[in-house]
């Protein structure tokens, strides 16, 4: 799929595109960086905590699963187009990014 066509399909999902300023960044090890400036070490702490909380959350896990099978059935059974596709594919990568994201914070020292 052509990008220009991904990105006309996807223009109304978003108002603007995020800033970095505004991500959770790890730039260097042991550290966090959120809208520019470095998280004191309670800080860290706590959303170190956070992130192992939700990764134990069962329900967590069960509404993940869910979500990955809905994106797989919108890319292998119901998809009627490239659209369907696209947007089980971006669903699939959301899922991933957030696991991700988690599993990288819940292990940082």
């Amino acid at each position: 799929m052509k990008k220009s066509k991904l990105n006309s399909m996807t223009k109304d999902l978003f108002n603007e595109p995020i800033k970095d300023f505004d991500l959770l960044q790890e730039p260097i090890a042991g550290k966090l960086i959120y809208q520019g400036r470095v998280l004191t070490l309670s800080e860290k702490n706590n959303i170190i905590s956070q992130a192992k909380l939700i990764k134990s959350i069962e329900l967590f896990g069960m509404l993940t699963n869910e979500m990955k099978y809905l994106c797989e059935k919108k890319i292998y059974l119901d998809s009627k187009d490239h659209f369907d596709i696209a947007t089980g594919k971006m669903g699939l990568w959301f899922i991933d990014v957030l696991k991700k994201k988690l599993d990288r914070l819940s292990t940082m020292k």
